[in-house]
């Protein structure tokens, strides 16, 4: 098994077609008829503009001016020919051949490129690299199609691809893309997502371990890939995929029943949800509540700070459209990389443990003051919450409620009404709060655990850094460990906990949380059919059984194996008409 970054989600099974990477070897060959050399580039750069204004046509129609754009930059810089005019004036002064200097060019802007810190000149950069690259292959004539010709479904594998690549690609033959390069926001990547197949990015060796016409198994929700399978194993994952496809049509029959487990035990099911106009798709689509309204949105791309009249009316309309749900708004969470003009944000060597969130907020109180103020206000006779992020201390939580007092205080003076009783929680993300779970669940009403961000921390790898991203392993034992123990503690004082974040997605584990005893599960709306699915038809007894076992277990992939068996066992092998009574 080869594992990537997962970009789009799908379980794929089939065969291979590789991308030809031709090598274009450079040489230097000195040129006696210099205008006779020139000539021959202008033409190159004729028929690669050519193409370039082809490629943007269909990308333009297939991807959207977002995407097409770049080729747009492209033709552009080509037209302002003053990199072409200094490569032109190159030959004639050294009597070199042109593939050879520009592929100097090439080189010195990939340099410039690799090093550079300014994203608009590393971005110019990296269009003239690519400009020069494309006119190099107009040059040697390259001509070979980049692929085989496809007339079954398959699975594309390359490096990297960019439109001129997949310009002539039937859509409905492509099943997945695969890249080694690492890039999310690649046309390959576009290209998937917009065709709404799998995509794996960041696989290491990938275009050595896969060839041609192997049969492939790909999960792109988990980022593996299986080649050439054994024959049980590949088997299996066809009868999965068939039963998946079964299960689809049974998910939406969940959208307005109660998320109660076989055996009686309850959990809510709530929303995670950027804007006002998401909570009513939430709504519809059966959460139980909105778990997490984030207000990112009302802080960024503005030139001063939000007023409380400005939050108020935003947060209103997300209450109006909750009706009688409850809904969680969750405070200030920016980092140093958003755009926030109105709040100096210094440079930092490590921006990630370093000063974002909370921690902003707590430094800017006016902000944090006048957010809670609004909040304050939408909670008259409605079901209104609160939650703070990324609390690191004991400390830190007795500075926000006496922030909250000056924000009560504020108020009433101005004669305005709110719920002095709103119910407020605070968000644990690190191993150290976890730790003292138990403090922070004897002052607060709930606790919400980022499940995302605790993984992150515990493991201390970045799910996106390919050189690392293996070891983000949600199975890992001690992880694991850390979120029993997070529910045990929260209990034994009395306070409800939630988990929140993409962890929770993961069909192996949401038994495993419903076994822990979790109250509360936050996830996107849009998958909120498929769980609660899945825990209608979990029976929390036998699944507790199961926690004691992994629980004994020393890896993360002898977990996960284990796992997978007994939600085989448990879900897909069992009869639809048992499900849909269920």
């Amino acid at each position: 098994m080869i594992r990537g970054i997962s970009v789009s989600e799908g379980i794929i099974v089939a065969k291979a077609v590789m991308k030809r990477e031709s090598e274009i070897e450079i040489v230097l060959k000195p040129v006696v008829d210099v205008d006779a050399e020139v000539e021959r580039l202008t033409n190159a750069v004729y028929r690669y503009t050519t193409q370039l204004e082809k490629t943007y046509k269909k990308t333009l129609n297939i991807l959207g001016e977002d995407e097409a754009s770049i080729h747009k930059s492209h033709l552009s810089i080509l037209k302002d020919s003053v990199v072409i005019g200094g490569v032109k004036k190159q030959i004639r002064d050294r009597s070199y051949n042109a593939e050879f200097v520009l592929d100097e060019v090439k080189k010195k802007y990939e340099a410039i490129y690799n090093r550079m810190d300014d994203d608009f000149l590393r971005k110019k950069a990296e269009y003239i690299k690519n400009i020069t690259e494309g006119i190099i292959k107009q040059l040697v004539d390259t001509s070979e199609s980049t692929f085989e010709e496809i007339s079954e479904p398959c699975v594309l594998v390359a490096n990297e691809l960019d439109a001129s690549d997949t310009m002539d690609l039937d859509k409905k033959y492509i099943l997945a893309i695969l890249l080694e390069d690492s890039n999310k926001t690649s046309h390959g990547v576009m290209l998937a997502k917009n065709w709404k197949i799998p995509c794996i990015v960041g696989i290491k060796k990938l275009t050595a371990l896969v060839n041609n016409d192997d049969q492939l198994i790909i999960d792109g929700k988990k980022g593996e890939v299986i080649v050439n399978p054994e024959q049980d194993v590949l088997e299996f994952f066809r009868e999965k995929l068939s039963r998946e496809k079964e299960l689809d049509k049974v998910y939406y029959t969940y959208i307005n029943k109660e998320s109660i487990t076989v055996d009686g035990y309850g959990l809510d099911i709530n929303s995670i949800v950027s804007k006002p106009d998401e909570v009513k798709y939430a709504i519809r689509n059966g959460a139980d509540n909105i778990g997490l309204f984030r207000t990112e949105l009302v802080f960024i791309g503005r030139d001063s700070m939000p007023t409380e009249e400005e939050q108020y009316k935003v947060y209103s309309q997300a209450v109006e459209y909750a009706m009688d749900k409850e809904i969680c708004f969750r405070t200030f969470d920016c980092n140093g990389k958003s755009d926030l003009p109105y709040i100096h944000l210094p440079e930092q060597n490590n921006p990630a443990l370093g000063f974002f969130s909370t921690r902003i907020a707590l430094s800017n109180r006016e902000l944090l003051l006048t957010q809670i103020k609004a909040i304050l206000r939408t909670s008259v006779n409605k079901k209104v919450s609160f939650v703070i992020p990324m609390v690191s201390s004991v400390d830190e939580l007795l500075d926000i409620r006496l922030l909250m007092e000056d924000a009560m205080l504020s108020l009433e003076e101005e004669g305005k009404d709110f719920n002095r009783s709103i119910k407020y929680g605070v968000i644990l993300e690190t191993p150290s709060v976890a730790i003292i779970t138990s403090f922070f669940a004897q002052d607060i009403d709930f606790l919400y655990v980022d499940v995302d961000d605790m993984l992150q921390y515990v493991t201390g790898t970045d799910p996106t850094n390919e050189m690392v991203f293996e070891l983000y392993d949600e199975f890992h034992p001690g992880y694991l460990r850390i979120l029993k123990s997070m529910i045990r503690s929260a209990h034994r004082e009395g306070t409800s906990i939630c988990f929140s974040g993409k962890v929770c997605l993961n069909e192996f584990l949401i038994p495993v949380f419903i076994a822990m005893g979790v109250d509360r599960i936050n996830i996107p709306y849009k998958e909120t059919p498929k769980v609660r699915w899945e825990i209608n038809t979990t029976n929390k007894k036998i699944w507790e059984k199961i926690l004691d076992d992994i629980l004994k277990m020393s890896s993360g992939k002898q977990i996960k194996h284990y796992l997978e068996k007994k939600y085989g066992e448990q879900y897909l092998w069992k009869s639809e008409n048992k499900l849909i009574d269920k």
